[in-house]
């Protein structure tokens, strides 16, 4: 194998399957100090030399200002040379999981490049199965690994599930999401026939908006659950069960949706009208001045819902109590009187069953209930701008209310109308 000093003008990186993230000041002292121990691996190209292995040690001896550097010049054709290159970034140890997904699968289709692609029902082709076999992995990881890195072709920010949570919580992700998405089609198709009333009352929309839509001084009460801030999307939710986070739940966002609502909220409130919105605790302070500020009045206390045999989240674990209750502010505009005066800010009852979920924080259909139950008189609207997975929307139903409701995401709208329907009857 023949090796020689080159001029590192003349060495070239084609697509890298690997990006150099790491400082290299080690590696320079390294150099300095007791030279190039392994050559670089190169390849002919017509006038210049591509690089196949050591792009760290080229880029060290660049920015140490090396003219020439000691390399290996393989005679190999171009696709050889790239599976060699794929090949042995895939067996460095600082290698991260999102590279890995991407390394295999552009090995996959590399080898599928040279001896083609298998086609079903017929005989030749490389195959998944003999990837699996010339990298001495199981034929599980090579389809879960391939599964994913396309999908991150296609959704970018899938990469951030996988660099906190792992591939099998990005796996279970991308199930959940076309099993969202069939729903949702299905649901799609029926719009070829006349819109049926539960479609018209509860649609697939921005909840900005959608609120433009309604009339000023229409709604009796807003019952609704936005996000809260709290970078959820980004929490321990990923895979703890089949449902997601399809939503920016960054501060900023927060702050931003709250702001351009709450004068809405108060223009569609009609006289003696009640707004409840849940939130997290730390966000109340500010929520309430904002909310007095277009003139509602604001409860001091919140309204309560006590987890019975919850299953506790602990954001200090070892360090403080685990959460075990959630939060909702009460508002209301002019002077409203309760339906049942009287009834205290707290009710205790379970949580949904993780089966019956489908947005991850769904809130038990019983407390929506009390709190509707409790303040709305006969007739009264019922809007939710945050529907989620259309409980408030069901909960009112049930109480013979009539409501309005929206929900921006897709996923959670076409599997919300499954649900409503199943409980309105339609």
């Amino acid at each position: 194998m023949q090796v020689t000093d080159l001029l590192l003008t003349d060495i070239v990186e084609v697509d890298r399957g690997r990006k150099i993230t790491a400082r290299l000041e080690g590696l320079k002292t390294s150099l300095t100090t007791h030279g190039l121990l392994h050559p670089i691996v190169v390849y002919q190209a017509q006038d210049k030399f591509i690089l196949i292995a050591g792009s760290r040690r080229l880029a060290a001896a660049r920015e140490l200002e090396w003219e020439k550097i000691a390399a290996q010049v393989l005679t190999v054709d171009e696709l050889t040379a790239r599976e060699i290159e794929l090949e042995e970034n895939l067996h460095r140890e600082d290698l991260t999981e999102i590279d890995e997904v991407q390394l295999l699968l552009r090995i996959h289709r590399l080898k599928q490049a040279k001896h083609g692609m298998s086609t079903q029902g017929k005989e030749g082709g490389w195959t998944l199965q003999n990837t699996a076999d010339a990298l001495g992995v199981s034929i599980g990881k090579v389809h879960l690994y391939c599964k994913i890195a396309q999908a991150l072709e296609q959704q970018p920010e899938l990469e951030k599930i996988v660099s906190s949570k792992g591939v099998a919580a990005a796996s279970k992700f991308l199930d959940y999401q076309a099993e969202m998405k069939e729903v949702y089609e299905k649901v799609q198709e029926q719009e070829l026939a006349p819109k049926s009333d539960i479609r018209s009352r509860f649609v697939c929309a921005d909840c900005r908006e959608h609120i433009t839509t309604i009339a000023d001084n229409s709604v009796s009460i807003i019952l609704t659950d936005p996000p809260y801030g709290k970078g959820l999307d980004e929490a321990n939710w990923w895979g703890t069960d089949k449902t997601t986070l399809h939503f920016d739940d960054s501060a900023e966002n927060f702050w931003d949706l709250i702001w351009s609502l709450i004068p809405e909220f108060n223009r569609v409130l009609a006289p003696n009208s009640y707004l409840v919105m849940w939130t997290a605790f730390s966000n109340f302070e500010k929520v309430t001045q904002m909310l007095k500020a277009v003139g509602l009045t604001v409860h001091s206390q919140p309204f309560i819902w006590l987890k019975e045999q919850p299953s506790f989240y602990a954001p200090y674990p070892g360090r403080s109590f685990a959460v075990g209750s959630e939060f909702a502010i009460v508002a209301w505009k002019g002077e409203p009187t309760m339906s049942f005066p009287g009834h205290p800010n707290y009710l205790v009852c379970p949580s949904p069953l993780p089966e019956n979920k489908i947005h991850p924080f769904t809130k038990s259909i019983a407390v929506l209930y009390y709190i509707l139950n409790s303040l709305c008189h006969p007739a009264a609207l019922v809007y939710d701008p945050f529907a989620g997975s259309g409980t408030t929307l069901i909960a009112a139903h049930q109480l013979g209310l009539p409501w309005l409701g929206c929900e921006k995401d897709q996923l959670y709208y076409g599997q919300a109308i499954v649900k409503l329907k199943a409980a309105i009857g339609e």
